[in-house]
């Protein structure tokens, strides 16, 4: 396996072109109730320590809940960047996603969102043990082995979002991360689409990373579920071979290989290991494995995970190959985000008093259940 690959490439979010039924949302008024309310987490509830992500639209913390003191993953949003791109309905399916996620194994879950004038905030649990691939870039052995259980665990978590009629369609390293036990937790659902049915219903937004676009995805033709697996091929293939399929940094010819070129794997592996790479990278959707009513559990059909017992993995009672450290963890993030940087939130010393021409996105503000304010 390649070891030289950096933590970090060139991976390009590409927005959603929306189409009719994703619309420019409209969910908003110019009422700050949200904003003033005490029934909702605000800023100054919060520790800042440091930037453990970036994204699009903004950065996220590790915080410290200055009541219960627990550590949560903040998300913080640009709301101008939100209202100038049209994103607000993405921001509210995040949202909502996130609140529906609560108690699944490999899924991260809400516990508090509110806004300010200028802001939007989730904040989620902590993911300390940083991303997958970090450790799968430090293996020497069992590489197989290793694979199976993560991309078992990584189809668990589609399969329960599939269920519950969410399309992921960003799956992707960056977007895998590793509990302090060494189970996945997938996080960032800011490119999921809902409430749409898995035995017909179908979408075609441009949307997700250059690199683990599926084909028919850049084709721009209606796709499904299916589009997930794709993803999980392509994880489960960088797994094996330390960069993404059809990897190149020229985007058209990137573009012309993921749609026309035949996939190249690696001659170690093993006839299983080949068997489901050449099955979830199948170009056409009709024909890629967990494309059928059964989903995930064509998946868990294949040789390929013959020494998964699905049972145990589900509950966590499976021993994972890497467990993180503090020493690792507080490496990969000081590596990415050398610098300390101070969350300074400008709508606290504005006047919220005065409301005049505030949008608030409405039903964005939550507090789980059970969450101290």
């Amino acid at each position: 396996m390649n070891t030289e690959k950096p933590i970090e490439y060139n991976c390009v979010n590409i927005f959603c072109c929306m189409n009719s039924s994703e619309s420019k949302m409209d969910n908003y008024t110019d009422h700050s109730d949200e904003i003033s309310s005490t029934a909702f987490a605000k800023p100054e509830d919060f520790e800042f320590i440091k930037i453990v992500g970036q994204g699009n639209f903004g950065k996220v913390y590790l915080v410290t809940h200055i009541i219960d003191n627990k550590q949560y993953a903040l998300k913080i949003l640009d709301k101008n960047e939100i209202f100038h791109k049209g994103e607000e309905r993405h921001v509210m399916n995040e949202r909502d996603i996130l609140i529906e996620n609560q108690k699944h194994p490999f899924v991260t879950s809400l516990y508090y969102s509110f806004q300010t004038k200028n802001e939007l905030f989730l904040a989620m649990e902590y993911i300390s043990g940083g991303e997958l691939f970090y450790y799968i870039q430090h293996q020497r052995s069992n590489i197989e082995k290793n694979a199976a259980f993560y991309a078992a665990e990584i189809a668990i978590a589609v399969g329960y979002l599939h269920s519950k009629n969410i399309i992921y369609r960003d799956l992707k390293p960056e977007n895998i991360l590793l509990d302090s036990d060494g189970h996945i937790v997938i996080t960032d659902f800011g490119l999921c689409t809902q409430h749409v049915s898995i035995a017909e219903g179908r979408t075609h937004s441009f949307c997700g990373t250059r690199e683990y676009l599926a084909p028919e995805v850049i084709s721009k033709k209606k796709y499904d579920k299916s589009v997930d697996w794709w993803g999980l091929g392509a994880v489960l293939y960088e797994i094996f071979c330390g960069i993404p399929p059809f990897y190149t940094t020229n985007i058209k010819k990137l573009y012309t290989s993921i749609v026309k070129k035949p996939l190249k794997i690696r001659a170690d592996l093993s006839d299983n290991a080949k068997n489901i790479l050449m099955k979830l990278l199948e170009k056409n959707p009709k024909y890629r494995l967990g494309s059928s009513k059964r989903d995930v559990m064509d998946i868990q059909d294949h040789e390929f995970f013959n020494s998964v017992n699905w049972d145990d993995l589900k509950n966590k009672r499976i021993i994972p190959p890497f467990q993180p450290t503090s020493t690792i963890m507080n490496e990969q993030y000081d590596t990415r985000f050398p610098t300390k940087q101070v969350f300074k939130n400008e709508s606290l010393t504005s006047s919220i008093t005065d409301n005049n021409n505030i949008k608030i996105i409405s039903g964005f503000s939550y507090t789980a259940p059970g969450q101290m304010l």
